[in-house]
């Protein structure tokens, strides 16, 4: 079983409820997000005309 979740303030913040026994063994592994989800948190900040789907994600990160 795995989650998805992000740190916040040092702490892990899981995106849906998870029901885990106290002292229950968990393991955390860090993934390297994509160029989409990184842009997740800054999506509403955009310039309405810049395309931000998937495939062109990539872009948005050349300077």
């Amino acid at each position: 079983m795995s989650y998805r979740g992000h740190v916040q303030n040092g702490v892990v913040v899981l995106h849906e409820p998870a029901d885990f026994a106290e002292g229950a063994l968990v393991l955390v592994e860090v993934l390297e997000a994509t160029p989409s989800e990184a842009l997740h948190p800054v999506m509403g900040i955009l310039p309405a005309d810049i395309d931000v789907r998937a495939e062109h994600a990539d872009d948005l990160f050349k300077t």
